[in-house]
């Protein structure tokens, strides 16, 4: 329904976070926007279709959560066949990251820094992952990269959030 996009956009402006910027299509805080959803009719998916390859939460909205389950959760489930809760956890967080680059960290930084970082990120699992020797060590240059330039990868750490949720509610235990 067109009302639930324009309660959202609406939400997003009341919340006014930082950093957000301007769009051309459907901006939060432009005056036309409710108008433009009303008198056409636009629906939730197909107003967020247009940014689903730069924010995480539109992605996730329009591929039913793909990035939540194929790179969050399926993974996690595999990983801790193998590793402990923690390791499980960060090699999940730098799978996510590595698939869908932070658009935290894009609208803070730009697109092209949120980019190097998913590429980091796939070089410490290419390395094994915090679960080796190297891994911890590219893990570790990596979190005095990300203190170093004050970048928040908070996108990815929800996802994350979600992976979590979704195995314990499956009914795993530490």
């Amino acid at each position: 329904d067109h009302r639930d996009l324009a309660n959202i956009l609406n939400s997003i402006k009341i919340i006014n976070p930082g950093a957000l910027g301007r769009v051309a299509y459907l901006d939060a805080h432009s005056t036309r926007t409710s108008e433009v959803i009303r008198l056409r009719r636009i629906p939730v998916v197909e107003g967020l279709k247009p940014y689903v390859k730069r924010e995480v939460v539109a992605h996730e909205y329009v591929t039913g959560y793909d990035a939540s389950f194929v790179h969050g959760y399926s993974f996690m489930k595999q990983r801790l066949e193998l590793e402990d809760w923690n390791s499980a956890g960060i090699n999940t967080f730098l799978n996510i990251l590595k698939h869908l680059p932070d658009s935290h960290i894009s609208r803070r930084r730009g697109y092209q820094t949120s980019v190097m970082f998913s590429k980091l990120a796939g070089r410490i699992l290419d390395a094994g992952g915090f679960s080796t020797h190297e891994g911890r060590q590219r893990f570790r240059r990596f979190c005095e990269l990300v203190r170093r330039t004050g970048v928040k990868p908070a996108a990815t750490a929800d996802l994350l959030a979600v992976s979590y949720c979704l195995v314990l509610l499956e009914g795993w235990r530490p």
